[in-house]
């Protein structure tokens, strides 16, 4: 299956006490599902908390957009773009715009700090 690696690194990541920097100055925690930002600390969704963490296991690769839906929901007849595209709307809010590219036809990727447009 081709899930296999990302959900493996899913587990260990949810199991680490380490924060994850997500470049300009925000970190998530995995331990409780928060992100840190000029210390202040916000609380994150459950659907939030699991994009993050899907893009995380794959930091620098393009995740399909149906690989994330089949990632995100457990009942296929609830998933949907356009609630995807909310999901990240969201959560770019939360992180920073330029955090998540999106490609057409690619899908979606953290940004690494070391591209052009990271802060």
């Amino acid at each position: 299956m081709r899930y296999l690696d990302p959900l493996r690194k899913l587990r260990v990541l949810q199991g680490s006490a380490e924060m994850v920097s997500l470049g300009n100055g925000t970190f998530y925690c995995p331990r409780d599902g928060s992100l840190i930002s000029a210390g202040q600390t916000q609380c994150l969704t459950r659907q939030e908390r699991r994009l993050i963490e899907t893009l995380i296991a794959r930091q620098g690769q393009w995740v399909h957009t149906e690989q994330i839906l089949q990632l995100l929901y457990d009942d296929p007849d609830r998933a949907s773009e356009s609630g995807l595209k909310s999901l990240i709307m969201r959560l770019r809010r939360k992180i920073g715009r330029e955090t998540i590219v999106n490609g057409y036809g690619l899908g979606y990727r953290l940004r690494t700090e070391a591209e052009p447009g990271a802060t």
